[in-house]
């Protein structure tokens, strides 16, 4: 009886003081010197954590709740709550080449935009542990000086795959013949040649039709595959991202100012 007490105790206090590993999505200040985080786990989805004080140079937390890093947070976890105090948390990854460039930090904002609006909050959200596991490879990706463009592009497929809104890559979207000569962002997958003259959709060159194919059935786990066997163009992220806000009405604000990025980078070039 004693020992089945004591064992009840230590399951108690086990759960009470839970450990939680995951990515720092987004900090906002609250009051004067906290701040709340977004937090997507490993263990328990996507989280909101208060670190108060965490502004205060005195703070143990000061320097480690840094958006788009890995981080060990120790939490009083409650089944049912979304919202919890941080108690500790120390740094597993901080992803210095990301955060030291700017491009690669704004690939890195824009995936943890992604995935704050895709992912609802808690356990029973949908496919989180996919999300998680896609962020893990991709910041991995981003910080060894992989291609940002490919890597935001399929991302970003990844993630319209697991929500239901992948375009329709193996027919028409309307008729639904093989042989298609168009791509559509707001029917949503590729058209006959009948099918867009009646939609006034103009024809797209077949080999971008071929490689949007590729990419919409690609993952980020076949980066290394797809980084050799095909160009992934600022063109072919901007269609999946616009694909994202046409078929959700989820705006992504971080992709403006990859956009300019861009922009001032082709003319030096």
């Amino acid at each position: 009886m004693i020992i089945s007490s004591v064992s009840m105790v230590m399951a108690v206090q086990e759960k009470m003081n839970d450990v939680l590993h995951g990515f720092i999505l987004k900090q906002i200040d609250y009051k004067d010197a906290s701040v709340i985080l977004t937090f997507l786990s490993e263990e328990y989805g996507k989280i909101s954590l208060v670190a108060n004080g965490a502004r205060k140079a005195s703070s143990k937390n000061a320097g480690r709740v840094i958006p788009y890093t890995k981080a060990q947070c120790l939490i009083d976890y409650q089944d049912g709550r979304t919202m919890y105090t941080l108690k500790n948390v120390s740094t597993i990854k901080t992803y210095k080449n990301m955060h030291m460039d700017l491009e690669r930090s704004t690939a890195s904002a824009i995936i943890a935009e992604i995935a704050d609006k895709f992912v609802m909050n808690g356990e029973e959200s949908e496919y989180y542990k996919d999300v998680y596991a896609c962020i893990d490879q991709c910041y991995a990706c981003i910080e060894n000086g992989g291609d940002v463009l490919t890597i935001l592009t399929l991302f970003c497929s990844d993630i319209m795959k697991y929500f239901g809104i992948a375009a329709d890559v193996d027919e028409c979207v309307h008729c639904g013949t093989r042989l298609v000569s168009a791509l559509s962002i707001k029917e949503g997958g590729f058209l006959c040649k009948s099918c867009a003259l009646l939609l006034n959709v103009p024809c797209t060159d077949l080999s971008d039709l071929k490689r949007f194919r590729l990419l919409s059935k690609a993952s980020i786990r076949n980066y290394d595959v797809i980084i050799k066997s095909c160009h992934v163009s600022y063109r072919d992220l901007k269609t999946f991202i616009e694909m994202i806000t046409v078929h959700t009405g989820i705006k992504i604000t971080s992709f403006g100012l990859f956009e300019r990025l861009f922009a001032i980078e082709q003319a030096f070039y």
